[in-house]
């Protein structure tokens, strides 16, 4: 998985203020189109929030990327951008967790390969959402969660009793 395009680190005059009880209104104000169902104002201002972290060879390609990234920085003397520590932090913690639960019992094979699908789903509606409000930058985010998913989900399909932890490595 080759994940180049970053999520928008600056925060930058939207219609869908998160803070606002009047979304719905400033979204009309500015003729975006309403929210999908199952798809929130934090999905269409960050893609990679918290919530749609659950995709583990997305969340391993995505913290080799951020560690590469990191390093260059480093190395460079600059601070990394706080953003991007919240986004490793989130993503390591995620494949943990996912991995933990899978090594423990807690969650079968089938349970994640159901997990993914909804993640799926979600992505494709929240890929057209974007696609519809030209954040061409996020839908590219997106797409590259939804490739590593398909392959994921096909590795679940082929080997739901296979020992390993995790689906194998999205390439």
């Amino acid at each position: 998985v080759k994940i180049s395009p970053e999520p928008a680190l600056e925060k930058k005059p939207t219609a869908l203020n998160l803070n606002s009880s009047s979304k719905n209104i400033k979204r009309a104000e500015t003729n975006l189109p309403e929210l999908p169902p199952g798809i929130t104002a934090a999905d269409v201002e960050n893609p990679e929030n918290d919530g749609n972290l659950v995709v583990p060879s997305y969340l391993e390609a995505r913290i080799k990327d951020l560690r590469a990234r990191c390093k260059k920085v480093s190395e460079a003397k600059q601070e990394f951008p706080e953003e991007l520590k919240k986004l490793m932090m989130s993503a390591t913690r995620n494949l943990k967790i996912i991995r933990h639960q899978l090594d423990s019992g807690k969650m079968s094979k089938e349970e994640l390969r159901k997990l993914l699908e909804m993640q799926y789903k979600k992505d494709r509606i929240l890929y057209e959402y974007l696609g519809k409000i030209g954040e061409t930058q996020k839908m590219a985010i997106v797409k590259v969660r939804i490739n590593a998913n398909i392959k994921d989900i096909k590795s679940l399909a082929h080997n739901p009793q296979s020992k390993d932890r995790t689906p194998a490595p999205a390439r």
